[in-house]
């Protein structure tokens, strides 16, 4: 079992051995009622994929980030190669390397 600090940042590859980005993010979605101290069972959606860092450092690399005009730009810009992985298509893990099936799937524009 791996932590999520050992999958962050990890090199991600697709079936051909290529090199596809590194890991930035990994999505939870809650499943399930809170379970007393510890709280609402979570699991993994997926992982959000990419080459730059700089979009999720700063916490605006999500598509549905609401905010100013400028921002919402240079994030979509500066992630604008990121796709994002659902749990499904994660082929393998080992420290430092991620190996995945198919594409993923590009980040969709939020609304405005």
């Amino acid at each position: 079992m791996l932590r999520l600090s050992e999958i962050l940042g990890s090199e991600v590859t697709d079936g051909n051995n290529r090199t596809v980005g590194s890991v930035r993010d990994v999505r939870f979605v809650q499943d399930g009622e809170e379970t007393g101290e510890f709280g609402p069972t979570l699991r993994v959606q997926g992982l959000l994929v990419g080459p730059r860092r700089i979009p999720f450092q700063l916490g605006v690399g999500d598509p549905e980030m609401r905010g100013p005009w400028v921002a919402k730009t240079l994030a979509r810009w500066l992630g604008r190669n990121a796709r994002f992985f659902p749990w499904d298509q994660v082929a393998g893990m080992e420290p430092g390397r991620v190996s995945v099936r198919g594409g993923g799937s590009k980040l969709r524009e939020p609304e405005d």
